[in-house]
This record gives structure tokens, C-alpha cells and sequence, in this order.
């Protein structure tokens, strides 16, 4: 079956047998909007290229999420800032092994069949409202640092060398954030200083 985001329209191609019978939530690669996926559901919006695969809750975000490679969006039965790309994380029951669905999109006008279907380009990330979503990419990639080091970023928070202990962590994260957001509006703006500040450094005026 198909899922799609209702706020960009991005689709994926779903294996209703994987989804669980309560639904599970996702957040979009391409927007990060969070909505709910139940194997009942079907989305009319224009579909556009997108990757999707499934890993059981047990297993968790991988850590080479951020950074080079495929973004990855999480699934997961609680909610977070989650990481952007096309990884889905649900309850147990979706299986313990790994599985992989690669779909691309596509859209066609009524009476036309697959062979006729053209294939929609991906919407720049945040064109219906760059700031927002800046400020919300920027928060996302900053809870991946927190949740893949939570003991270290502890450690560092009680010595006072957080800045230097994740100087890796944030270079990778910034480079994601500019690629996705522009160079222009990431050195224009705040919002990955902020988002440092607010959840990396725990409130405290560090970056």
C-alpha cells in the first residue's frame, strides 16, 4: 500500500503485513511532519520519489543516520525529535530482521496506466515555509547527537567540554543542515545555534 505525508505529499510504498494493527507514526523525509500510518489508510496527493525501510523498535536509529548516505526519518512508538530520511521504526511486531522497500513515486491523470505515469522531482526541503522548517531540521539533527550519546553528553555537560567533546557530532550535523536547508539561510539565521544551546548544551548559552 501507499502512505504519504499530508503536508508535502511525499508517498511511500508500505507492506500493510509490517504495520501494526494500532498504526505506527511517521515523520516525513522530506518535511519532517509527523502523521499517523495505519494499513486502512491511502493518500490522493501527487507522490514523489522517496525511499522507505522498516527496522524493528529493538534495533533503533542507526548511528551513520546524519551525515553522508541516505537521510532517515524514525517511526517510533513515542515521540521525539526524529532524524530526517527514510528509516521507519515501529513496535516489535513489525519483525526483528530488516527489510528493505524501495519505491519510486509517480502520478498520472485518469485512464493513463503505469507505462504512461511520469515521475514528479522532489520538492526542495522547506519551500513552503523555510524557516520553519530550518528551525525544525536543525532541532531534529541536534536530538540525534543527544539520543545516539546520551551518557556522553551527560559526562561532558557536568565538566564543562561539550563544545570541544561533540565538535565532530555538530560539524557532521551542520554539514546535513546546510545541504538541506541552503547555505544562505543556515549562515543568515539562529536556529542551529539555538538548537545547540537549547537541547545539546541543556538550555545553557555554550555555542
Amino acid at each position: 500500500m501507499n502512505v504519504g505525508c499530508p503536508d508535502c505529499g511525499t508517498v511511500y510504498r508500505v507492506d500493510p503485513a509490517k504495520v501494526p494493527v494500532a498504526g505506527v507514526r511517521a515523520r516525513c523525509v522530506r518535511c519532517p511532519s509527523e502523521f499517523e500510518v495505519s494499513v486502512e489508510e491511502r493518500f490522493s496527493q501527487p507522490p514523489q520519489p522517496a525511499t522507505a525501510a522498516f527496522v524493528s523498535a529493538s534495533e533503533g536509529l542507526e548511528s551513520g543516520a546524519v551525515g553522508d548516505g541516505p537521510k532517515t526519518v524514525g517511526l517510533e512508538g513515542h515521540d521525539r525529535d526524529a532524524s530526517v530520511g527514510a528509516e521507519w521504526s515501529g513496535e516489535s511486531s513489525l519483525g526483528e530482521s530488516e527489510t528493505n522497500a524501495t519505491e519510486t513515486a509517480t502520478t498520472a491523470s485518469p485512464g493513463q496506466t503505469d507505462a504512461n505515469e511520469q515521475t514528479l522531482p522532489p520538492a526542495p526541503f522547506g519551500s513552503a515555509d523555510p524557516d520553519a522548517r530550518a528551525r525544525r531540521l536543525a532541532r531534529a539533527l541536534v536530538s540525534d547527537i543527544v539520543v545516539y550519546h546520551p551518557d556522553r553528553r551527560e559526562q561532558s555537560l557536568k565538566q564543562g567540554t561539550i563544545r570541544q567533546d561533540f565538535r565532530s557530532e555538530i560539524s557532521k550535523s551542520w554539514d546535513e543542515y546546510v545541504d538541506q536547508v541552503g547555505n544562505e539561510m543556515a549562515r543568515k539565521t539562529s536556529y542551529f545555534q539555538a538548537a545547540l544551546n537549547e537541547i545539546l548544551a541543556g538550555g545553557a548559552r555554550i555555542f
